[in-house]
């Protein structure tokens, strides 16, 4: 298993732009940021196994909220229920994670991913390398008979 652990507040996945007929990631100098905090942590060569995904996003809490909802938002008894949304974040990382821990982000087969309130805004990511899976795939009856 490897941990990964990135400091700044995690941010969604944005559409590349377009100037004239040319196309620019709009976020190139940020993913650059990440993958230096990864670069640092993970120096081996990347995975080409299949991985389960668990990432863990922590975001800020807004100076306005009042102390008994900071509280609250600590304890996650309070969700982060408003926009990034989970999925454009995750794939956000897992571009940063590309050529770095993973070959490409296609072996990812199961992700497990949650926003939460902190003091500390960050992305703790563990990457679970599967050598074997276990599972089968679950073919319906129907589908056999109809493909």
């Amino acid at each position: 298993m490897i941990s990964i652990d990135l400091f700044g507040v995690p941010v969604g996945k944005q559409r590349h732009r377009h100037s004239g007929k040319r196309s620019y990631d709009p976020q190139h100098k940020l993913k650059e940021g990440y993958k230096w905090q990864a670069r640092s942590q993970y120096r081996e060569e990347p995975l080409t196994c299949p991985v389960i995904i668990d990432a863990v996003f922590m975001m800020p809490i807004p100076k306005s909220t009042s102390k008994l909802k900071q509280r609250a938002m600590l304890n996650n008894t309070y969700p982060h229920i408003v926009k990034p949304d989970v999925d454009n974040v995750l794939k956000f990382f897992l571009d940063v994670l590309n050529t770095i821990v993973l070959k490409d982000d296609a072996q990812v087969v199961e992700v497990h991913a949650r926003k939460i309130y902190s003091t500390k805004p960050g992305v703790h990511i563990r990457v679970i390398p599967i050598e074997k899976l276990a599972i089968q795939p679950v073919i319906d009856e129907n589908f056999k008979r109809n493909h």
